[in-house]
């Protein structure tokens, strides 16, 4: 409330100072004919809001500042983008009026002179068009970049045919090998067609005074490393891991200041043990504040021995024949049972359902924007209400007028989509900037033609449907009473 309120002062603020610059007499005979051109403190406030964004990120990535700094960063180049639209807008519309075919000349040259006569209004109703395209491809591209990341590492973390779990995942408090937890694997092992079985546990501990889990795994040699080292190769972080070595989340690392080669004290149960830090890994368990160990040197650093969770792999096309034999095994020791089938899908069910709530919200934006281009589109009309008169009376039929109409809204659109793809590339790179700090490693960024024909397909799309008001508007309006009007 707080907000809607102090925007709409602040959106009052210019139009109220251009009225008091109006002599009254001046403006009772005719008032003046609005300014065609961008004033030099327009031009200076776009240049500050991009040198402003480029500080505040420059001071992020520098770790000056801290990565939820890159938020009003992220603004100040939206209402940079935003600023900017009233200086490129008169030729970007020049130039997309030469598409524009031979037998509808006429319309789009008066179609853009519409557009030109009113360049800040114009230009800030488009913005609103440049705010959603951009904000629909920036984010489109950075949620599904994290979230591949993230279905990525889980894939590599939890690649296996079956998983079998105990109902609590995450150790307390020390618990030594019971016969039965033995008895577990070895009866796992022991099922026809199971080629490998790997064992995951996961405790609670401290490092560096910062909390974090330390998971600790066997490692399938005729199988990849399931981490994704950093500035290392995954055949040194192997080695390091068999020779007893840890390694470390990157946003632990960020958290602690804890660097590759560092001998750091984790505390476990209780008791704190000297380990030595190979490398970083990108990681997202506990939200990265890992450290990883193999099972057997958890065994003697920590006492850690019980698996948690047991991955098992099948022989090539013996995967669906396992599940009676090991479903009986879960129901004797009180363990779920699930296929790694299941849980990617079920994954992929919560994934499905929060990004699209985010493109829901992301919706919004183009409805906003489609209401913004309606209304300037419209304003445009009664303003123009005696000039459209005097086209109908000198011939122009009432088509021509509509698609003149048509064609403004369609120009605008089109022109802020432009404006819109560029500043979502840029936001794109931003967010995916902005959060290397946080998670201490870089998301690798693609370009995903889908997201951008979508975007631009709704822009052109919502300003299409804004011009059916105003066109409505023109195709009623009485010749008389438009020539008569002032």
């Amino acid at each position: 409330m707080a907000l809607g309120t102090l925007i709409a002062v602040a959106a009052a603020w210019w139009p109220a100072r251009e009225a008091t610059r109006i002599d009254p007499l001046e403006g009772l005979d005719n008032a003046p004919p609005p300014s065609r051109g961008v004033t030099r403190g327009f031009v200076l406030l776009a240049l500050g809001l991009w040198a402003a964004a480029a500080l505040i990120m420059g001071l992020v990535l520098a770790e000056r500042l801290p990565p939820r700094a890159a938020v009003p960063a992220g603004i100040a180049m939206m209402l940079a983008f935003v600023a900017t639209t009233p200086v490129i807008l008169p030729a970007i519309a020049r130039c997309l009026a030469v598409a524009i075919p031979d037998r509808f000349r006429i319309e789009g040259a008066l179609a853009v002179e519409q557009i030109l006569r009113q360049p800040v209004r114009t230009a800030l109703t488009t913005g609103v068009l440049v705010v959603a395209v951009s904000n629909g491809i920036g984010l489109g591209h950075a949620i599904r970049d994290n979230v591949d990341d993230v279905l990525g590492w889980y894939a590599r973390m939890m690649k296996a045919d079956w998983m079998l779990t105990h109902t609590g995942m995450v150790s307390a408090a020390a618990a030594a090998e019971s016969p039965e937890s033995r008895s577990v694997e070895h009866d796992v092992r022991a099922v026809p067609g199971v080629r490998a079985v790997e064992g995951i546990g996961v405790a609670t501990g401290r490092v560096a005074g910062a909390a974090c889990v330390v998971v600790a795994r066997d490692l399938d040699p005729a199988g990849p490393l399931p981490m994704e080292p950093v500035a290392a190769s995954p055949a040194d972080l192997r080695a390091a891991l068999e020779r007893g070595e840890a390694a470390a989340g990157t946003v632990l690392a960020r958290r602690t200041g804890i660097k590759p080669g560092d001998e750091v004290a984790v505390e476990v149960f209780g008791r704190a043990t000297k380990v030595k830090i190979a490398t970083l890994v990108v990681d997202y368990t506990s939200g990265g504040a890992s450290i990883h160990v193999e099972r057997s040197a958890a065994g003697r650093l920590f006492g850690m021995t019980v698996a948690d969770i047991l991955l098992v792999k099948a022989e090539p096309g013996r995967a669906a024949a396992l599940r009676g034999p090991l479903a009986a095994i879960a129901d004797e020791h009180s363990l779920l049972l699930r296929s790694f089938a299941d849980v990617r899908s079920f994954i992929d069910a919560i994934v499905s359902g929060v990004v699209g709530s985010l493109w829901a919200i992301l919706g919004l934006g183009f409805v906003v924007g489609s209401l913004g281009v309606a209304n300037t589109v419209t304003m445009n009309v009664l303003e123009k209400k005696r000039t459209l008169g005097l086209l109908r009376t000198v011939g122009m039929t009432g088509r021509q007028v509509t698609r003149m109409v048509v064609l403004e809204s369609l120009l605008l659109g089109a022109a802020g989509a432009l404006i819109g793809l560029v500043g979502g590339l840029a936001t794109a790179v931003f967010i995916q900037l902005a959060s290397q700090p946080l998670l201490g490693h870089p998301i690798r960024p693609s370009f995903r033609p889908g997201v951008v024909a979508a975007n631009l397909a709704a822009a052109l799309a919502v300003t299409a449907l804004a011009a059916w008001i105003p066109a409505r508007r023109t195709a009623r309006l009485d010749l008389l009473e438009a020539i008569s009007s002032e």
